[in-house]
């Protein structure tokens, strides 16, 4: 008789540990937007419940709103995964609206006189499209490029990516009451380029025919003209595909064989060049055949005879 009574009662336990876990997951899962947020940003990404339930949640406009209270809250003092969540949750989010406030939640984080955040912050904005940046926001960009050090190339860049005309003045004024470092005025340069200033395109075409084409320029300075979208800066890498001559590396690491430094310009202009034939994959290689892209690129460039456009709407 005990016996059955201690199973029942036991049963009866079971039966309410089960009940309340179920309604601890199903409060989770409808819980509040803006504690996951408080939770996942302000826990250092250590909640992935939290993450789970914001990637799941819709509408996503819900996110974005909690994102942007958090990071103006001055209450907070832990923001990088602010970055992270923002870069996770863009692709979801439409309304130019909604992504116009996760530009400002980004350049929030960027204001916050940390040296990492600031750059990550910086460096998050150039995902998005160039109408999601208000004259409010590119003015904040301007505040960074001349108060804020630590992220001021990333600045200059992003001034390059959404500025007018009158940025020229503003770039070129920069170094009258800010001192530059020389890779702050070779970084002011590209963002020159990019607004088309013509002195700077001058002497960016200059410093490329002075290069020999090798893999230390293709990998770390071609990745910075492609940057600056500039139709002369771009006819100088194009007539690279012509060229012959062995001088880069293979991606290969067991192969010392050198291959045409064409393969690696073309995988970086695919994507820029509208109507340019050479396709990569997501890892960025050219996919398919590499002779047979090099033979398609090379026809291409005589049939346009360099007549073409450039995609300018991204970074």
């Amino acid at each position: 008789m005990t016996w059955g009574t201690d199973r029942i009662i036991r049963n009866g336990l079971i039966a309410c540990m089960l009940l309340t876990a179920g309604f601890s997951q199903e409060l989770y899962a409808q819980g509040n937007v803006s504690q996951w947020v408080k939770a996942y940003i302000g826990g250092k990404g250590k909640d992935q419940k939290a993450f789970s339930s914001l990637m799941q949640h819709n509408p996503s406009a819900d996110v974005v709103k909690e994102v942007a209270a958090y990071v103006k809250d001055t209450n907070n003092t832990t923001f990088e995964y602010a970055v992270f969540l923002v870069k996770k949750i863009e692709k979801r989010v439409t309304d130019k609206q909604a992504r116009t406030s996760l530009v400002r939640s980004l350049l929030d984080c960027a204001l916050k006189q940390d040296a990492q955040l600031s750059k990550s912050a910086l460096r998050a904005m150039t995902i998005f499209e160039k109408t999601c940046f208000t004259d409010g926001i590119k003015e904040d960009i301007r505040l960074i490029a001349a108060h804020y050090p630590s992220g001021r190339q990333e600045a200059m860049l992003l001034l390059g990516y959404v500025g007018e005309s009158g940025d020229i003045s503003y770039l070129n004024g920069l170094g009258r009451y800010t001192s530059l470092s020389k890779q702050d005025k070779y970084y002011r340069q590209l963002a020159l380029a990019r607004l088309n200033d013509g002195d700077a395109v001058q002497e960016l075409c200059a410093q490329i025919k002075e290069k020999k084409l090798n893999d230390e320029v293709v990998m770390n300075i071609v990745p910075d003209l492609i940057y600056t979208r500039n139709k002369k800066i771009f006819d100088l890498l194009v007539q690279e595909i012509l060229n012959d001559t062995p001088n880069c590396l293979s991606a290969n690491n067991d192969s010392q064989q050198l291959i045409l430094c064409a393969y690696r310009i073309m995988e970086q202009l695919s994507g820029k060049i509208v109507g340019f034939p050479v396709q990569t994959d997501r890892s960025g290689e050219i996919a398919g055949d590499y002779a047979a892209a090099l033979e398609q690129a090379r026809k291409w460039i005589v049939s346009t005879k360099l007549e073409y456009s450039i995609n300018t709407n991204y970074y």
